[in-house]
């Protein structure tokens, strides 16, 4: 025969000792899930609450910001409104200029015939054809036109 190498202890373990051991191992694990369960839901209620919190302050935030666009649109149609007024006034003005002015009698033009001739003899210029007095058909374009420029600023008195 066989010898059995049991401890002494392990005589004291019947049936009904294990059932019990057994029952009270699960009860133990049973109590650590609910715990678990019951610990995730108030992490969850935590959060839920945190994000509540951050969802008001953006909407607070949010609020602000819609409140300074409304008025940074409102000083900006006031703005431009002025602006459209003042421009408006201006336009006026200018419109009350050019009645006037078109309303004034017309300063003479400098004439090819007339003032250029004579312009051109009180300088000393001369044609290009041959040393004769310049006429409005002989004179050079530049010169002519120099003598355009003289005129009318003689005309205005800034010269």
């Amino acid at each position: 025969m066989m010898q059995t190498l049991i401890p002494t202890f392990v005589p004291a373990l019947d049936m009904h000792t294990v059932l019990l051991v057994s029952t009270v191992v699960d009860v133990a694990a049973i109590a650590v899930l609910v715990w678990l369960v019951r610990r995730a839901g108030r992490v969850r209620d935590a959060a839920r609450a945190a994000q509540r919190e951050a969802l008001e302050n953006l909407r607070r935030d949010l609020a602000t910001l819609l409140a300074d666009a409304e008025e940074r649109a409102q000083a900006l149609e006031e703005s431009l409104g002025r602006r459209e007024r003042s421009l408006g006034a201006l336009l006026t003005r200018l419109e009350r200029a050019e009645r006037r002015t078109d309303a004034a009698p017309p300063r003479p033009a400098a004439t090819a015939s007339g003032a250029l001739p004579e312009l051109a003899r009180r300088l000393g210029l001369r044609s290009k054809r041959g040393g004769e007095a310049a006429t409005p058909d002989t004179i050079d374009p530049a010169e002519a036109r120099l003598l355009r420029d003289l005129e009318v600023g003689l005309g205005r008195g800034t010269r």
